[in-house]
């Protein structure tokens, strides 16, 4: 066998470096000599494959038998991983206001980590007990890198933090983390809220968060046990108890000491002394002290009860009190086998008989159906390829031989996938999608031409050997092939070079494509050769007449396309550039949005209720809406969680409720469905709303840290100012058109009592100000005194003054407060009680104080309306100094992918200019290449303008992708034409004309309606699920292909007639 060519392109060799060779063709300095040096090892291969072809099936089916394996192995998930690297600081600041945590906890360490490398965005939020700090990197940032610097700038800052404040980082989650809700509810009445939760923590939380690719388990609703001390203030006082005393005695009533080895000769013996009890009667029978030789118990002075932590959120199921567990995988987890072993692990509870356990949301059932539509559209789109070749070529091998590309093509590009990390998801199905049509045009070239040739061959009397000619014709055309591929590769470019969101949606889409090519190119340049010597070579196999559907495309094409347009081609190409400027005209009159909306069988309802709410008045709230929301009958079920779970990074007081709904496959369109619950929902008196998808609000919160797709961010210093701000910013969005669920986030000002010591009192009873501030958090509060374990579960041992005094307000002034060994006085003798208004919440970024206020858009697109809403808040906007107002969302990122896709297409545009220099070295035929874009870009226009899309990121991609569709053609052409005049020796007119776009009619028609029908299924999609994003992409590129082929067969031929050629230059 012959030895495998090589070629030496600066300094490296072999075929590895094929890709490297075919770029440096095109863009290198010595771009001649590297042209040849590509082109010499092209013919070796074609060469070497031809003569071997046995050999190179067999490699060929052992690489498809394993990208066949690889594929079954590959994780599918139904978006590429769109995270960006964000890094959760969560300092818990037990009884601290708001203000103080901002001030004295999120402060110092937004100012440590603002200045960590890679840093692009710091967000704060400040609340009661709590700071949030999210520490925002650049895309692609390593997180293992991130977190590890965030950490040493928290260790730096440590010192500054106030006692019995603890910081710590957030798990590594992704931003679509939350695979699974899961509901928990009994039917039996006698099993409190409390005990729910407890089996949920004991025997589903922890045995979920142990199996592998888990990141959390979030548990909300009735509540974490604890111990509670209730202090009774009166009897305190009657027994001479101070709170100190009780808080010190609860500490010590139970625990466990070790007191180290007892020794002998031989062996030792550890002593321990058991104390540790989770009774309740240990501890109200424990003594706090002696007076007059009796001993004063717990139980004299206090109720021991067990009770749940104070809530701050709860969650119910069909208005039932229930528990809700959100499990989040981990960054690089497979969404579909962590759902499996979750699913295995609840099998094989075993949980009592009143207990039952739902599943609320699946995001496996998206990523099944998203992904299995996508799959289908491209075996659809396949089956259609197959006819269209069929129906041209009439001849079963030679479509066989064409057809091989296609799987062969997916295989090889599933393998490249695999070991570079990526996954199946409905981008890369999506690429495939988009190359499914074009994979097999260079196989139909080289085909085409081999066939043709060798029927040529069989008509000599003294034929060459069919070797030779198979070499020679795919010579003829490997340039042509060569030169579309780099152009193809070119034109996805731009999409590598995207950043943000819309890179790391698009960036895989544009890689399977362009793998797909390249891997298409190998096929057609290697298995090509050799399939055609195994099926057509031999003397007879390629007998026959020319195709019936190729010799009528081509007789029809001229006698109605460009043979009329030879006769008139001045008018031809002036009502062809009238054509174009005309769809061009109408670009500016289409919507623009950032992205397509998301069809995910589930919603996200958030129902907001006025300030100072309390959990059961929004619980109630919350039992409303969600029988509201059940009257749909397309609705299958529905959970609310209302506040927020303990350990969630998220801020979110007790007056929001959210309701996950979760829709039947059949019946009316959501769309319609959820401005139905819109209107229904919204009629509740002094709520807001906010209706939207799970990952459409999570892709808005992504770009903008807020859960909506128009964020309005207010910054400045004065809360109560920005607050007037926001108000007045909202009435303003309310009066714009499209803009709906307006809400100012939940930083209003909330009710709150406030104590003011006295100082000169305070000095009278010899009290000091810490006297009042311990009271007032111990007391009301409620200060941790011990930990109990209850069945491995740590439970906290909390006193704290009984509810009966805790909640009565007038009680508050009578409350007893004390010096060391002296009387006590009521509060309101040292100390100012008063109601008042103060900030639940306190937002910064970068340093600032922030507002947001945000909005959804229905029935208009979102630009126009960000637009006309900013312009109406810079007229009539009261906006003092110091104060200013920035639009964010999915307007502001649309902005930045349009102006970045434009600079890269910019670039590309030149290095398809310098390739198409290169191929023809002639500047007439280079321009006439480049018509072939408008007249592309026309078509893709006029698709999506008819068929009512937005001017999205989808959009411009489409139109991206089908200029360097359509160029191939032309190229096609071109190439042709100029065989003719230099190795037939035709002079230049009508003949020339006539003869090459003749022979070229059959591929070019194939090429471009095996393009477009392979798009076809995703183009009629009608926004089903996992289609969203290729639906107005597919439907811009078969617009584009349809003006692009009818105007290459017309203008052109007339073009080229009209510039004369070559004659000119």
């Amino acid at each position: 066998m012959e030895s495998l060519p090589t070629v030496m392109v600066g300094g490296r060799i072999g075929p590895l470096h094929l890709v490297e060779c075919l770029l440096a063709a095109s863009l290198s300095g010595q771009a001649e000599e590297n042209r040849r040096a590509v082109m010499n090892f092209l013919g070796g291969l074609v060469g070497y494959c031809t003569r071997n072809p046995l050999a190179v099936s067999a490699v060929t089916i052992a690489l498809a038998a394993w990208g066949i394996l690889e594929a079954f192995r590959m994780p599918a998930q139904v978006l590429p991983e769109l995270t960006r690297t964000t890094v959760t600081i969560m300092a818990e600041a037990p009884g601290m206001a708001p203000e103080e945590v901002e001030t004295l906890v999120v402060l110092p360490i937004e100012n440590s980590v603002r200045g960590t490398s890679g840093t692009q965005r710091v967000r704060t939020e400040s609340t009661a007990g709590l700071g949030l700090i999210f520490v925002e990197f650049g895309w692609g940032e390593d997180p293992y890198r991130a977190r590890q610097l965030v950490q040493e700038r928290l260790r730096s800052v440590e010192e500054e933090m106030p006692q019995g404040v603890s910081a710590q980082m957030g798990p590594i989650t992704s931003l679509l983390g939350e695979i699974m809700l899961l509901g928990l509810t009994s039917n039996d009445p006698e099993r409190s809220p409390l005990e729910l939760r407890t089996l949920a923590e004991r025997d589903l939380v922890r045995p979920l968060q142990a199996l592998p690719g888990v990141a959390q388990v979030l548990a909300m609703g009735g509540g974490l046990a604890e111990y509670r001390i209730h202090a009774l203030p009166d009897r305190m006082l009657a027994y001479g108890v101070t709170l100190n005393e009780l808080i010190e005695a609860s500490g010590m009533a139970q625990g466990n000491e070790v007191g180290g080895f007892l020794e002998n000769d031989s062996s030792e013996r550890m002593l321990r002394a058991i104390g540790r009890s989770s009774a309740l009667s240990d501890f109200e029978n424990t003594v706090i002290k002696m007076v007059d030789k009796r001993p004063i118990l717990i139980r004299d002075v206090a109720e021991v009860v067990m009770a749940p932590r104070p809530m701050r959120g709860d969650a119910t199921i069909e208005s039932r009190r229930a528990v809700i567990l959100g499990v989040q995988k981990q960054p690089d987890a497979d969404v579909r086998e962590v759902t499996s072993q979750v699913e295995k692990s609840l099998h094989a509870l075993s949980l009592p008989s009143d207990v039952s356990t739902r599943i609320l949301f699946r995001q496996a059932d998206f990523v099944d159906h998203a992904v299995s539509n996508v799959v289908d559209a491209l075996r659809d789109g396949s089956i259609m390829v197959a006819i269209i070749l069929f129906l041209f070529l009439l001849r079963l091998r030679t479509t066989l031989i064409a057809l091989v590309a296609i799987p062969l093509s997916f295989l090889l590009t599933l393998l490249y996938l695999r070991f570079t990390g990526g996954s199946v998801n409905v981008m890369t199905l999506g690429g495939l999608a988009v190359a499914a049509g074009m994979v097999v045009d260079d196989a139909i070239v080289l085909v085409e031409n081999v066939y043709r040739r060798l029927r040529e061959n069989d008509l000599r009397s003294n034929p060459a050997p069919a070797t030779e000619i198979i070499i020679k014709s795919t010579g003829e055309v490997r340039g042509a092939i060569v030169q579309a591929t780099v152009i193809i590769v070119a034109t996805f470019a731009p999409l590598f070079g995207l950043g943000g969101m819309e890179g790391q949606l698009f960036r895989p889409l544009a890689e399977a494509t362009v793998v797909s090519m390249l891997a298409s190119f190998l096929v057609a340049i290697t298995l090509g050769p050799a399939l055609c010597r195994l099926l057509i070579a031999r003397k007879g196999k390629a007998m026959g007449c020319e195709p019936w559907t190729a010799a009528k495309s081509a007789f029809v094409a001229r006698k109605f396309l460009f043979g009329p347009a030879l006769r008139w081609p001045a008018a031809v190409c002036f009502a062809s550039m009238l054509l174009v400027l005309s769809a061009f005209s109408l670009f500016p009159t289409m919507g623009r949005s950032f992205l397509p909306g998301f069809n995910e069988g589930s919603a996200m309802i958030s129902v907001t209720a006025p300030p100072g709410t309390s959990l059961d008045a929004s619980r109630e709230i919350g039992r409303v809406a969600e029988a509201l929301v059940r009257k749909s009958p397309e609705v299958k079920s529905v959970g609310v969680r209302t506040g927020r779970a303990e350990d969630d990074e998220h801020v979110m007081p007790v007056s929001v409720s959210e309701l996950d709904v979760e829709f039947h496959d059949e019946g009316r369109p959501q769309a319609e469905v959820l401005s139905e619950i819109r209107n229904r929902v919204g009629q509740l008196p002094g709520v807001a709303l906010d209706v939207g998808r799970p990952i459409g609000h999570r892709i808005d919160h992504m770009l903008s840290g807020v859960e909506a797709p128009v964020a309005v961010k207010i910054f400045g210093d004065d809360l109560f100012e920005l607050q007037r701000i926001a108000e007045q910013a909202a009435e303003l969005l309310k009066q714009t058109h499209g803009l709906v669920d307006v809400r100012v986030e939940s930083q209003t000002l909330v009710p709150q009592v406030q104590i003011l010591p006295d100082p000169d009192r305070l000095r009278v009873h010899g009290l000091q100000v810490a006297d009042v501030n311990h009271l007032a958090h111990a007391g009301f509060g409620g200060v941790k005194a011990g930990e109990v374990l209850d069945n491995l579960l740590s439970r906290d041992v909390v006193v704290r003054f009984h509810p009966e005094v805790r909640n009565d307000l007038s009680a508050l002034g009578r409350t007893l407060v004390r010096a060391e060994g002296l009387p006590p006085v009521p509060l309101s003798s040292v100390a100012t009680i008063r109601e008042t208004l103060g900030p639940g919440l306190v937002s910064r970024e970068n340093g600032r104080r922030r507002v947001v206020v945000s909005a959804n858009v229905s029935g208009r697109d979102v630009s126009s309306a960000t637009e006309e809403a900013e312009s109406l808040l810079r007229q009539e906007l009261d906006l003092p100094d110091g104060y200013s107002v920035h639009f964010e969302g999915q307007y502001e990122s649309r902005q930045k992918a349009t102006r970045d896709m434009l600079l890269m297409a910019g670039l590309v545009f030149l290095v398809v200019v310098g390739a198409l220099s290169l191929h023809f070295r002639n500047g007439l035929l280079v321009l006439q290449s480049l018509l072939s874009v408008p007249a592309a870009l026309s078509g893709g226009i006029l698709a999506a303008w008819f068929s009512g899309q937005d001017a999205s990121i989808a959009t411009l991609v489409g139109l991206i992708a089908v200029a360097g569709i359509a160029a191939r053609n032309v190229i096609m052409l071109l190439t042709r034409y100029q065989s003719l005049a230099h190795e037939d020796g035709m002079p230049f007119g009508n003949e020339l004309i006539l003869r090459g776009t003749a022979e070229r009619v059959a591929p070019i028609l194939m090429t471009a309606l095996t393009a477009a029908f392979a798009l076809v299924p995703l183009a009629f999609a009608g926004g089903a699920s996992g289609k969203e994003i290729l639906q107005p992409m597919s439907i811009v590129i078969i617009g584009g292909l349809v003006s692009s082929t009818f105007l290459s067969l017309v203008l052109t031929p007339a073009a080229y007639r009209l510039l004369g050629g070559e004659r000119k230059t």
